[in-house]
């Protein structure tokens, strides 16, 4: 099924979106931000993510799944704007992850995407094992 062309799953799953977004500002904490930061991570509004993870991540300084959602934010935005800044502080992001959650593999992953968008295939080769 479908709506206006898009399939129904789609339009509920950006409705969900905006949910966020809207409660991130009408019961703003750290955990509605970082939802709402996330939202627009997956709807391609890497600066806005970056933004409000940044911010998540001073609220929060000790929750390695906030460094690790920042550190997919910077390689999303790096991609699209091919900024070698922002590999960088992906890296950053990803070992900060890491040093508070050595079991947290998702960090380890975008620790490497981060070495291997750098132009370092051997130590991201490295960061996957």
């Amino acid at each position: 099924m479908s709506c206006f062309g898009f399939p129904l799953a789609y339009i509920a799953w950006l409705y969900i979106v905006t949910l966020y977004k809207e409660r991130a500002m009408t019961e703003p904490n750290t955990v509605n931000r970082h939802a709402a930061a996330i939202g627009h991570l997956v709807t391609g509004d890497y600066e806005s993510a970056v933004s409000a993870l940044e911010a998540v991540v001073s609220e929060e300084p000790a929750r390695a799944a906030y460094y690790n959602d920042l550190a997919a934010a910077y390689l999303a935005r790096g991609r699209a704007w091919d900024s070698r800044e922002d590999f960088s502080r992906a890296r950053t992001a990803a070992k900060r992850a890491i040093s508070l959650d050595r079991e947290l593999d998702e960090a380890y992953f975008n620790h490497a995407l981060a070495l291997d968008a750098m132009g370092q295939p051997r130590e991201a080769e490295e960061a996957y094992r």
